[in-house]
């Protein structure tokens, strides 16, 4: 349903906007721009071409329509709140002059077009849904009068939707037959498969034995498994035999009492050894004691000696102790 139309720069019609109900009657003096606001609709519907219709001194013209689907209440009224109470809203909007588009705007999406080619976009056509039949002028004949026959039952099944029915009819017939068609390769494929299925009647029997001999194939490749290891061991057991025979007899062992009275003296070696060890630690261990014992006794002397030297009579023996020069050496 068409909400509003607006005109800007569009003959004599600097700027109008006209908000539609669902009847709509245009009235006014003559030359007031009733016919000038019918060509602009049909300048948007059709994308007239030219530029002849731009009012003067203007240099561009637009014509915009709003329009969206009529929201259905119980009471075949508006609800308040609802924002004109319409749903999925759209604009279409023409420009001519410096900018030769069209805009249209469906829900929140919007989209452009350009270079038309005085072609109407197919999205805009889609959306207005307007057509020669929406429109007449003042001196026309009435729609269809003077058309041929041929033109009228055309045009009438397109407004009737006969013709949709008829090629609907043609295309259900036409699935019949090629429904039927295939139904009859169908059933001649099913009675090839019925004759096929007669070959393999035996088929499960067949089956059955050919279970029964592979579990007696097994069953075979089972006992011929065992029929060599049986003969394996029968050849190990003869080779054996054989090396038994072939063996000479054991010598009786020697005494062990030697051997005894030798693993003695050996667990006596070891424990002198052992002893002798630890006899060797002590010794390197008292000699280690000596030396550090010597060195204190040298360092003991050599501070008596210090001490007598300074005081000039030996504690000793109390005689005084004679001092040499450096060169001669010290006593």
């Amino acid at each position: 349903m068409i909400r509003e139309i607006e005109v800007t720069n569009f003959q004599s019609l600097k700027h109008l906007q006209v908000k539609l109900g669902r009847f709509t009657v245009i009235t006014g003096r003559t030359g007031a721009g009733k016919s000038g606001f019918i060509r602009s609709v049909k300048a948007l519907v059709f994308n007239a071409r030219g530029t002849s219709y731009i009012t003067r001194g203007e240099k561009q013209c637009s014509v915009s329509m709003t329009g969206g689907e009529q929201c259905i209440h119980p009471d075949d009224g508006t609800v308040e709140g609802c924002p004109g109470c319409f749903a999925d809203p759209w604009q279409a909007t023409i420009r001519r002059g410096t900018k030769d588009q069209y805009q249209l705007a469906v829900g929140i999406a919007q989209k452009t077009y350009t270079k038309l080619a005085s072609k109407v976009p197919e999205a805009v056509s889609d959306t207005l849904r307007l057509g020669e039949i929406n429109f007449a002028a003042q001196f026309d004949k009435p729609y269809l009068l003077d058309s041929t026959g041929g033109d009228v039952a055309r045009v009438l099944g397109k407004l009737t939707n006969v013709t949709v029915l008829f090629r609907a009819a043609q295309e259900a017939n036409r699935r019949r037959l090629q429904v039927a068609s295939e139904l009859r390769t169908r059933q001649a494929d099913l009675a090839s498969l019925a004759d096929q299925i007669q070959q393999y009647a035996t088929l499960f029997a067949e089956q059955l034995a050919v279970q029964a001999a592979e579990a007696s194939m097994v069953d075979v490749r089972m006992f011929s498994q065992r029929r060599d290891r049986l003969g394996q061991l029968v050849t190990d057991h003869e080779l054996a035999w054989r090396r038994l025979h072939s063996l000479k007899p054991v010598p009786e062992p020697p005494s062990l009492e030697k051997l005894d009275a030798l693993n003695a003296r050996w667990q006596r070696y070891r424990q002198l050894a052992a002893q002798r060890d630890d006899l060797w630690m002590a010794l390197k261990s008292q000699q280690m004691n000596e030396r550090i014992a010597v060195g204190e006794e040298v360092a003991c002397q050599q501070e008596l000696a210090g001490y007598v030297s300074q005081w000039g009579i030996c504690e000793t023996c109390g005689q005084p102790v004679q001092k040499k020069h450096a060169h001669q050496g010290e006593k």
